[in-house]
């Protein structure tokens, strides 16, 4: 092998790089299979200018969701700040929603594990991971967050964990909701997010979350 010309060694080598790592928006992933990240990222990245430059400090930090060096309480991190933005995050979330590209594990556990308050800890049983989290589905956890207030319903009822109750409230179409609700302050939507809240609980948490249209 030390005998082969140069070139032929380069060649070699490149082809073997080439066949065991897959370029994505933040760096290379072992493998062939990988998604990719959403098809307007992609168009945006092959256009012929920066690829995939952030258009915002909140797309910045949304796109280093799926940075594989990073670790998960960096992420966390990460999302907090997001959360911080409030509104402002909205549009840069909303645009990822569709993203598969996996960015690390995610509870699949029910009751309290699914979007809980992020005034609350975490449940112990909840913080063991058990499946794959695509950004998209992160980004729309974090929305959730964002317009969830901080608030105990004076029509609750106290539940053992087991019985704890998934999302108050189900967005089905988040381009829908934010063309209704753009012009709200969040002060506005945490009011609207409150009044569901207790209809979740005067109409029965077994009926689960209310639709929020």
């Amino acid at each position: 092998m030390s005998n082969l010309p140069k070139s032929v060694l380069l060649a070699v080598f490149f082809t073997a790089f080439c066949s065991g790592s897959r370029l994505h928006a933040g760096g290379f992933q072992k493998g062939g299979s990988a998604p990719t990240h959403d098809k307007a990222a992609q168009d945006q990245a092959q256009g012929g200018g920066s690829s995939l430059a952030p258009e915002s400090p909140v797309e910045n930090w949304v796109l280093q969701l799926s940075d594989p060096s990073l670790s998960d309480s960096q992420k966390w991190d990460l999302g907090r700040s997001i959360v911080g933005q409030g509104k402002a995050a909205f549009r840069t979330l909303i645009k990822y929603f569709k993203d598969e590209w996996i960015i690390g594990s995610e509870f699949s556990q029910g009751g309290e594990c699914i979007n809980p308050p992020p005034h609350l800890p975490i449940p112990e049983r909840c913080k063991f991971p058990s499946r794959q989290l695509r950004l998209g589905e992160r980004c729309e956890q974090l929305l959730y967050q964002i317009i969830t207030p901080p608030y105990t319903s004076a029509y609750s009822t106290r539940l053992p964990a087991k019985d704890a109750p998934g999302p108050y409230f189900v967005i089905k179409d988040f381009k829908k909701w934010w063309e209704k609700y753009q012009n709200l302050s969040l002060p506005e939507i945490h009011e609207k997010a409150r009044q569901l809240i207790n209809q979740f609980w005067l109409r029965g948490y077994a009926k689960g979350p209310v639709e929020w249209k």
